[in-house]
């Protein structure tokens, strides 16, 4: 089972790619490098991220999604990564969450 979601997921983001349209201008290169943490797959490019605001509970970080917070996926996070953005990125479509890049910390 694990081994098949691991074939489908490039396809599942290929798929998805563009279906939340989100300009990012200066910053659409750096969001078209973002990978899947363990596969190398693209978090889509700057059509499925955005800037989002985040929390912490029980720690693990939360985005907003509609009118409820959706858990980021440890395995979802990107870190150690240099964020130009200003704020916290969250690719996604829907509730599924592909990429999450937190702000860097003790900025």
């Amino acid at each position: 089972m694990r081994m098949r979601l691991r074939l489908l997921l490039p396809i599942i983001l290929l798929l998805s790619c563009g279906a939340l349209a989100h300009d990012q201008g200066e910053h659409a290169e750096w969001y078209r490098g973002l990978k899947v943490p363990g596969t190398g797959a693209s978090c889509c490019n700057d059509k499925d991220c955005m800037p989002t605001d985040y929390r912490i509970r029980n720690g693990l970080y939360e985005v907003p999604v509609g009118f409820m917070w959706v858990v980021v996926p440890n395995a979802r996070v990107i870190k150690n990564v240099p964020n130009p953005v200003g704020r916290a990125v969250v690719c996604r479509h829907g509730e599924t969450i592909f990429c999450f890049v937190p702000i860097a910390e003790g900025v």
